[in-house]
Order: structure tokens, then sequence, then C-alpha cells
């Protein structure tokens, strides 16, 4: 009988570990796989880390959560302290496990000003975790300032001349960079025929740029917009120019980058508006002006003022301009009084550029249409008798030349020399007419 009792009783047993066993079998370890115990994940994909940004744009990444999440938000800050933060829910989608966020920034309807930014972007999921990641950016809406001095005349204006240089000089201004010019010349003040476009890249804020240089018989930029490969006289020419900065554009419904930029195709003559502009304000200054970022800059800042110079600046721009090619090149020089011979034949009639005898004459020397400086111990002023035609009288120039000056006596007047010299009769026959040299 009690071995019976005993038997039932281990039987028992085993058969309650056995439910016991079955009982946990049943269960997960833990806090259950219902239970978030993770933190959300997040990255931002575009705009790249301290990317210049124009125009529309969206702010985008991926996340990732073992469970759900309350949303995305975004807040965009100026690192330069102005300005109130901005807060933006983003869209958030899973599409068959791939799961995204986006936001779209600089609308028309809500845009930003220029600047540099930190974007930090926050998930948070249903169990109460946070996870948040920042970039830094600049917003830049607005295309270069490009001042110039040369080419620095107007279409109805006598040309601006040059000689085996054709260049830019003058200054630009962006808050980030000017990545490239392009130069477009014309045959035609009506700029429909188009010689030749020239790219300049990474462009400095003071801008002097050979665009073409002559080469005596090699086919290159120069003679493509001169016409020739060789020396042939003056050319008129026109041109136009549009500059570019780096930003680039992220928009929301494609992957692709438009990396055109911000462009322009006005620039300013720097002398059109140095008065009442250039004489108060750098050209930086100028270009937050158009920005709408120099009234947040610093203290004192006028409104007024930046109407003033948006006025005025509008008064003045300037789409294309014209010039001259010659390579020539030579030095130049001028008698005071008197204009160069147009040897037809009549110069001398009926007393045309009669000097009086004993007169003194000023001789100026200047540098050639690129400006390469004069060599002052080569200049020396001399005469030589000469028909009515302006042309040596005698077969043997060198033999009979009057020297009025000791060689490199001249005085420096900026980068041109000048002679102070007397001429009389006793330099020559009487009533000879002489033509007159350096």
């Amino acid at each position: 009988m009690g071995k019976s009792i005993r038997s039932r009783i281990i039987r028992f047993g085993v058969a309650f570990s056995a439910i016991i066993l079955s009982f946990f079998s049943a269960c997960e370890i833990g806090l259950g796989a219902a239970v978030d115990t993770e933190a959300p994940s997040i990255d931002i994909v575009t705009p790249p880390v301290d990317s210049i940004v124009r125009n529309e744009f969206a702010l985008k990444g991926t996340w990732d959560d073992d469970g759900s999440i309350e949303g995305v938000t975004v807040t965009l800050k100026r690192t330069d302290g102005y300005g109130t933060p901005s807060k933006y829910e983003a869209t958030v989608t899973d599409v068959k496990g791939k799961k995204d966020w986006f936001v779209v920034l600089n609308s028309e309807e809500s845009p930003i000003l220029d600047g540099a930014y930190e974007a930090t972007v926050e998930i948070a999921d249903t169990a109460g975790h946070k996870l948040s990641q920042s970039r830094t950016f600049s917003i830049d809406n607005t295309p270069p300032l490009i001042i110039l001095q040369r080419p620095g005349t107007k279409l109805n204006e006598t040309p601006d001349a040059y000689g085996q240089t054709f260049s830019l000089n003058g200054m630009g201004a962006d808050d980030n960079s000017i990545d490239h010019i392009d130069v477009e010349i014309f045959s035609d003040a009506a700029c429909t025929n188009l010689l030749k476009k020239i790219t300049k890249s990474n462009v400095p804020p003071t801008i002097e740029l050979d665009v073409a240089v002559f080469e005596d018989g090699v086919a290159n930029d120069y003679s493509e917009i001169y016409g020739s490969t060789s020396k042939n006289g003056t050319q008129n020419r026109y041109c136009k120019i549009t500059a570019y900065d780096n930003a680039k554009s992220y928009p929301a419904n494609t992957d692709e980058v438009d990396e055109t930029g911000n462009k322009t195709s006005v620039y300013y003559l720097y002398d059109d508006i140095y008065t009442g502009i250039l004489e108060n304000h750098s050209a930086a200054e100028v270009y937050k002006m158009l920005s709408g970022t120099w009234i947040i800059s610093g203290q004192g800042r006028s409104a007024d003022q930046i109407s003033s110079v948006k006025a005025l600046l509008s008064q003045h721009q300037m789409s294309e301009s014209n010039f001259s090619l010659n390579p020539e090149n030579n030095p130049r020089f001028t008698v005071s009084g008197k204009s160069s011979l147009t040897k037809n034949g009549h110069d001398f009639d009926e007393g045309n550029n009669d000097i009086s005898n004993g007169a003194e004459v000023v001789v100026e020397v200047s540098t050639g249409l690129d400006g390469i400086s004069l060599n002052q111990g080569s200049l020396r002023p001399y005469i030589i008798p000469c028909n009515e035609y302006g042309n040596a009288a005698v077969d043997n120039i060198a033999d009979n030349r009057i020297y009025l000056a000791a060689t490199g006596s001249g005085t420096k007047s900026g980068t041109s020399y000048k002679f102070v010299v007397s001429l009389n009769q006793n330099l020559s026959a009487a009533n000879t007419n002489v033509s007159l040299n350096i």
C-alpha cells in the first residue's frame, strides 16, 4: 500500500515538473518582444556637410526603430546667433522597409535669409526614446556682384583699347566664392555673331584675369576673337559676361544635384558707381545689401542706405561692353598741341604744323596698349627731314637723326616720361619739314 502511494507521488511530481517546464518554454525570457527597449536611429543624407545650398531644397535622410515612432522634427538656426530658430515637422515614410524622412525648406512662401545654418534633426519613438543629429550648411540665393574697371566702356563710347592681352580687371563679391565667369565675344554691336565663349574658373575677389593672349602665328583664343594669327591693325569687338557662384540645389523630388549655381549677367563699371556707393562701402558690403544680410550683421545699418545703393545700382547696370584689339602693342608718344600726321600730302600746307623758331615742345611717351613698363634708358627723341607726306627725305635715317635730348633724360610722370625740347633752325635747314620720332 505505502509503495503504491509513493509511486503515485513521484509520478505527480514528474507531471508537475513537466507543467512548469512547459509554462516557461512558452514565454521569452526578459521584458518581451512587444516592449521597445532601444533608441531610434536617424541619419542626414542631404545636403552634405558644409555645402552651399540655393533655391528650394530638401533636408532628408533615413531612420529606423525597433518599435513605432512619434515623428521627426527639424530645428534650423543661424550659426551667427541672429534670428530665432525655426522648427519643422518632417514627412516620414516606411515603404517596404525603406524608411525615409524629409522636409522642404526655403520655399517661395517661406524664404530663408542667406547665411550659415545648423540643422538639428530629432526622432522620438512612442516609448519616449529620442535621438538627434546635426549638420551645418550655408544658404546662398544671391548671385555674385561683379564690378569692372576693364573693359570699362559702354557700347556707344570709344572702345577700351587692348594690345596683345584681352583681360578682365575689377572686383567681385560673394558670401562664398565665384566659381567661374563666362566671357562671350561678338563681332557685332547687337551681340548676335558669337566668335568665342571663354570660361575662367576660380575667380578671386580681386579680378585680374587674362582672357586671351596673342601669340604671333599661333591659332588660339586670341586669334579666334581677333580674326587673324598675325598683326592686322585694330579690330573692334563686343562682349558679355556671366558670373556663377558655387551654390547647389538639392530638390525634394530627386536625388540629382543641380550644380549650376546662382548666376548674373549684369555687372557695373567702377567709375559709374564709385560716387555714392564705393566711396562709402566695400564691394562685400554692397553684396550683403543685395543678399539682405547687411542690416542684421551690424549696428547703425539703415534701410534707407540700402534703398539708395540699390537705386544707384539699377541706374548703372551693364550687360555688354565694347573693346578693341591691336597686337602691335608699341609704346606711343604725343607732341603737345600737335596731332599725328595724316600723311595725305597736305600736312604742311599753309603753315599747318608750323612751330615757331626756338619754341619749346613737350613730348610725352606712354606705354603701349598692354601697359608694359617703359625702359627709360631706351628713350631719346629725335627729328629727321621728311617730305610733304611725312616720310623720311633721306636714305639713311640712322645717320641723319637730329637728337633733341640725351638718352634717358625724360622726367617720369606716372607710367609715362616727358621731354621738354627746343626746336630751332640751327637743328636743321630753314623751312625744312621734319618728322619727330622716339
